[in-house]
């Protein structure tokens, strides 16, 4: 179902509804944006958005939209390939940030297929767009399978570039005001400190102690623990990753019955926390205030084009590179831990 929802740039702006029996998700095509996404066995729309386009338009903070061409940070926007030295734009302190100034959540997306249960949007973000090299022809498909959300990304450039596309829905499963009640678990024995400004160092460090989360772990606690890197990033906002294979559930969120688990072929993910919400009415009247979502971003590692990490988010002139993540949903009879 498609239904009009505003105007950008002079662009018709549309709201898509996929629906099967067990999920209900809106999506539009400014942004590839999840407006909502309703989880009928939760019953309960579990990600924080906006009731207006116009507050999207608005918006700072990524709430609920694709991330391209490359996800998390540039070390001061300059990166080498070819023994060509490119400047992209800074947009996060001395760093670049999300893929620019505009990024592709704040770009029109074309519909280049359209059907009950799914939704394929397209852009060709063209060669120097935020001063990347080439003309980079994206396309991100969102499909319900049952109690599935799988999110497939493609690209194919005419010139090597990066390509580090994710997605940035901040998911609340509970309700509450914030996250605190939530519990964690990632399979991941690595993951990445952050610099002052929350740049991602290498080489990983071992995930032990606060940044454990080989089990559950209530997030309330690991959220304000006095260890640097959460000081600095004012809870998670790290890349862990990823230990299992492409078929097992690299990450895990619940909230008491109401469970989320996630799959993916990325090499990892980066675990942010809202710890930049600044309050702002969402949908519902519900504020998005500090700690009030979780983002689950797989992805490469940040900042791979300039460190030592063995896999690179490169895409080569004419190969096709397709990436995948599934976001499944279920009911589960609560266990407490510690």
């Amino acid at each position: 179902m498609k239904t009009v929802w505003g105007t950008y740039q002079e662009q018709e702006i549309f709201l898509y509804t996929l629906e099967n029996e067990c999920l209900r998700v809106e999506i539009s095509n400014f942004g590839g944006i999840i407006r909502s996404l309703f989880v009928k066995d939760f019953n309960r729309d579990i990600v924080l958005g906006y009731e207006n386009l116009e507050e999207y338009i608005e918006d700072g903070n990524y709430i609920g939209c694709v991330i391209g061409r490359n996800a998390n940070r540039v070390e001061k926007g300059k990166f080498t390939l070819g023994n060509k030295m490119y400047q992209l734009n800074v947009n996060n302190g001395p760093n670049h940030l999300h893929g620019g100034i505009t990024g592709f959540n704040k770009r029109v997306f074309d519909v280049i297929d359209e059907q009950p249960d799914s939704l394929t949007l397209h852009y060709l973000s063209p060669h120097k767009e935020e001063y990347y090299p080439g003309n980079l022809d994206f396309s991100v498909t969102f499909t319900l399978d049952e109690d599935h959300l799988i999110l497939r990304y493609t690209g194919m450039s005419d010139q090597r570039t990066l390509f580090n596309p994710t997605h940035h829905s901040y998911f609340n499963l509970s309700g509450e005001a914030d996250i605190g009640h939530h519990e964690l678990s990632i399979d991941a024995d690595r993951f990445a400190p952050l610099d002052k400004d929350a740049m991602a160092l290498y080489p990983l460090h071992k995930a032990a102690g606060a940044m454990d989360f080989g089990r559950f772990a209530r997030l309330g606690p690991r959220l304000t623990e006095n260890l640097e890197t959460i000081q600095i990033a004012q809870g998670l906002d790290h890349h862990f990753e990823r230990k299992c294979d492409t078929q097992h559930p690299f990450i895990r969120l619940r909230a008491g019955s109401f469970n989320l688990c996630v799959t993916t072929d990325a090499p990892g993910a980066q675990i942010y926390t809202g710890n930049y919400l600044t309050g702002k009415q969402g949908k519902d009247g519900f504020v998005n205030g500090k700690h009030a979502g979780i983002c689950l971003e797989t992805q490469f590692y940040p900042n791979n084009i300039n460190n030592d990490s063995k896999i690179k988010g490169i895409l080569e002139a004419f190969e096709e590179k397709e990436l995948t993540t599934q976001f499944r949903f279920y009911r589960k009879e609560e266990i407490r831990h510690e």
